[in-house]
């Protein structure tokens, strides 16, 4: 362990050393070096119940049974607030963990000891991390000094333009196919390609490092070449594409081939994962978390499975980590739901407010009348179909989370006693607060100074919100909005740094309203969400009721946008001039700024194919020459190329002449590309598509081409377990074997001797380009019938002026 008299640096990651139950602090130095820093540190779980109860449960826990199997455990009592509902601090038993990896075995035995329903348990869930850095007073990426022995922050997490560290960045990609073509961990290892990215904060010029296995005498001889470049590259960040799953576990394999360690961290680490593979269900779809192979001194993040860097990149990352308090690696593998959530922890445990472990908060009691009006969500309209032109969409940015800010909506501020509107005699004002943080803080404060109480109701749903104290949510994201705001005022292009760091913070904000109904949140509360749901219609009405004064009429409407036309045919400059009325008057009315989103030259509404009322949330629109196209198959990720590029050139087809001949040449390029399909001209890499595994191989109870693809891949020697993707194309649908009724796309991609022959089946995918042709031409008035018929169907002579 280095030790500088004064240095000053980045908090780069942290992390528990269990072998030696201390924390471990990782310092990226400004003079370029990297040290870590060992630091003893227990964690106490408070427990809270009858005061006879914590007695017996203190005497317990100091006995042998508690104390051989956890390590030393300290008890005493303490007064700590354990709601934000409650002012006051009430008393609880603190149990001090010296073994911060036990604490979830010492939460569990006192849960189990047979007194669960007396005791509640608070601390237990905070990231040991998270909880570890907030008590240092910094955060990841974090300014600090380390002077002799102390650490002292120097900056804050509420920072905006804070300086980003210059990381040193190495992408590890390791070739390693089997013989049909799939890249497996446990296939051999042909070629290792480490390269080294540049600095963060530089423009540098990226260099490969191209390590051919054949070239190399031995596994030893391969693996001591990749530690001398990783040794000479010196990386902070090391980037992967299904790291987690293929080129870590490709990598250790190789190093205990080679019966050496892998050393890829900074320390010994040798590259054990941190935590083990899983399944879980999310809203309907099963997805899969590989197992979670961590470095030390390093961040190793798998871009090929983070939705957050996916969405934000590193820069996203960062910015997210330091706001969170969590980790970047450990982020990466996170959801934006985790990451709010983390934020809720991170503002309670500042507050003074011990974290619940389990909720036990119910629902409050409505009768079937209350329960029918506000169990109701947010408000559409069906759109109107087919293609109108000059249509302008406007949309409340972060909508949910402004109303949560502006309305003071949190768990303890629903139905206060301190502003019972049954006491109001007419006289009360209008409690909305700012959007803006401090401002809002401000109101507040004033308002208690004045002892003054404000009307603040939920419209329908008749339940009010407190005026006079500040919500624990709103003071969770109002401050998100606010950084928001601010770095899309210092984005430049789209997609660069300052667009990546506020993309991941929308993200954030839209997990936010879903967590407030969420059963097992800590922090939710189901009248919460009830209430912005009722405020959402509110406001969505009082925006198209005002639209209409100002003389446009809405097509569309979907939660927090709406798609308005101009009905009194005015140019395009007074239509500007009655926008920004109607902008300025409905932000004035709901004190939540509407803001404009595009003037489309024409926008297409797909109706339902089922009922024929309009698609919500499926449209495509021209503008300034560029495509918005939502919800349609080229958006979808299971889609074949095949169906993506034919919808691409029918969009082009349809800019020409869209309200001329452009629908029927569009109709004759599908005809076009469904006899090129016949033909066998359409390469089968063009006919893959994607579908996610629920099921085990075998365990399908109806043998579909999922389950077919899965008994193919095992016939192969390769398994696509529950929660992935299994991407094949269809050469045989009607085949009575399973397995050959399709094949893998890794069997189409390397070219074996298995695609020889074989064609897509024209009987599965000829449907598939006539539902996508539909998509697109539906709303001009053409049905499946007419585009079978392509060059058969008679036209207009106007058609073709």
């Amino acid at each position: 362990m280095v030790r500088a008299l004064m240095s000053d640096g980045w908090v780069l990651d942290c992390h528990l050393d269990r072998e030696n139950e201390c924390m471990v602090l990782w310092i990226k130095h400004d003079c370029g070096r990297t040290s870590s820093f060992a630091l003893p540190w227990s964690f106490t779980v408070h427990v809270h119940g009858e005061s006879h109860r914590l007695d017996e449960l203190g005497r317990a826990l100091l006995r042998p049974e508690y104390q051989r199997p956890c390590g030393a455990l300290g008890v005493t009592r303490q007064m700590r607030r354990i709601s934000h509902e409650r002012m006051e601090p009430v008393e609880v038993l603190a149990v001090r963990v010296q073994r911060p990896s036990q604490v979830r075995r010492v939460a569990e035995m006192i849960d189990g000891n047979g007194s669960w329903r007396y005791l509640e348990l608070f601390s237990v869930d905070p990231k040991i991390t998270q909880r570890f850095l907030l008590e240092l007073g910094t955060h990841p990426f974090g300014r600090v000094r380390i002077e002799d022995e102390r650490l002292i922050p120097l900056d804050s997490r509420t920072e905006v333009d804070w300086p980003l560290p210059p990381l040193r960045i190495m992408e590890i990609h390791v070739t390693c196919h089997d013989t049909h073509g799939k890249r497996r961990a446990r296939a051999p290892i042909s070629c290792i390609t480490l390269t080294d990215k540049g600095r963060l904060t530089h423009d540098d010029d990226h260099v490969d490092h191209i390590l051919i296995a054949e070239a190399h005498t031995c596994a030893a001889h391969l693996l001591s070449e990749m530690h001398r470049i990783v040794d000479e590259i010196d990386p902070d960040v090391v980037i992967t594409h299904d790291g987690d799953d293929i080129d870590l576990p490709a990598l250790r394999r190789l190093a205990d081939d080679a019966g050496m360690p892998l050393r890829l961290s900074r320390s010994t680490h040798d590259g054990t994962p941190r935590s083990q593979a899983s399944v879980a269900w999310s809203y309907g779809r099963l997805l899969r978390k590989e197992a979670y192979h961590a470095l030390e001194g390093r961040l190793h993040i798998d871009m090929g499975r983070s939705f957050i860097g996916k969405e934000g990149g590193i820069e996203g990352l960062l910015e997210l980590a330091r706001t969170s308090g969590l980790p970047a690696a450990d982020l990466s593998r996170l959801s934006p739901g985790s990451a709010i959530s983390a934020m809720q922890i991170r503002q309670s445990m500042e507050d003074g407010v011990l974290i619940p472990w389990k909720k036990n908060r119910p629902e409050d009691m409505k009768n079937g009348e209350q329960i029918m009006l506000a169990d109701r969500g947010g408000l559409y309209l069906d759109p109107v179909v087919g293609v109108h032109r000059n249509v302008v969409e406007l949309d409340f940015a972060s909508l949910f989370p402004s109303i949560i800010a502006t309305r003071n909506i949190s768990p303890e501020t629903m139905n206060c006693s301190c502003c019972d509107p049954s006491d109001d005699d007419g006289s009360r004002r209008d409690g909305r607060l700012p959007l803006a943080t401090s401002r809002a803080a401000s109101e507040i404060a004033r308002r208690a100074d004045c002892d003054e109480v404000r009307r603040l109701i939920v419209p329908e749903l008749g339940l009010h919100v407190c005026t006079r104290r500040h919500g624990f949510l709103a003071r969770v994201v109002a401050p998100i909005i606010e950084r928001r705001n601010a770095l899309k005022v210092k984005r430049k292009v789209k997609g660069d740094m300052w667009d990546r760091r506020q993309n991941v913070l929308k993200w954030i904000l839209v997990c936010c309203f879903g967590y407030t109904g969420y059963r097992n949140a800590r922090f939710g509360r189901i009248e919460c969400h009830e209430a912005i749901c009722a405020w959402s219609r509110d406001i969505l009405l009082t925006t198209i009721d005002e639209a209409d004064k100002e003389g446009w009429d809405c097509l569309h409407a979907i939660v927090d946008a709406v798609w308005i036309v101009d009905r009194e045919g005015r140019d395009a400059s007074t239509r500007r001039e009655s926008i920004e009325r109607l902008m300025n008057r409905v932000d004035a009315l709901v004190g939540i700024p509407l803001e404009f989103e595009n003037e489309y030259d024409w926008i297409a509404f797909i109706p339902n194919r089922t009922t024929g009322v309009g698609a919500l949330t499926k449209y495509f629109a021209r503008m300034n020459g560029e495509w918005k196209v939502r919800g349609i198959e080229l958006r979808q990720h299971s889609t074949c190329d095949w169906i993506r590029n034919l919808q691409e050139e029918m969009l082009e087809d349809l800019a020409s002449e869209p309200f001329g001949a452009g629908p029927t040449i569009a109709a004759q390029r599908v005809e076009e590309e469904i006899k090129r399909l016949h033909r066998g001209e359409v390469p089968l890499r063009e006919l893959v598509i994607g579908r996610r595994v629920r099921r085990e191989t075998g365990e399908h109870r109806v043998v579909n081409l999922t389950a077919g693809a899965l008994l193919r891949a095992r016939d192969l020697g390769q398994r696509t377990p529950s929660g992935r993707k299994v991407r094949f194309a269809v050469t045989g649908w009607a085949r009575p074997d399973p397995a050959d009724r399709i094949r893998l796309q890794s069997e189409v991609e390397s070219g074996t001797t298995a695609i020889s022959g074989e064609r897509g089946d024209c009987e599965f995918y000829t449907p598939l380009a006539i539902r996508a042709a539909s998509a697109l031409l539906s709303p001009f008035g053409w049905n499946d019938e007419m585009i079978k018929g392509g060059s058969s169907i008679q036209t207009c002579l106007e058609a073709w002026i």
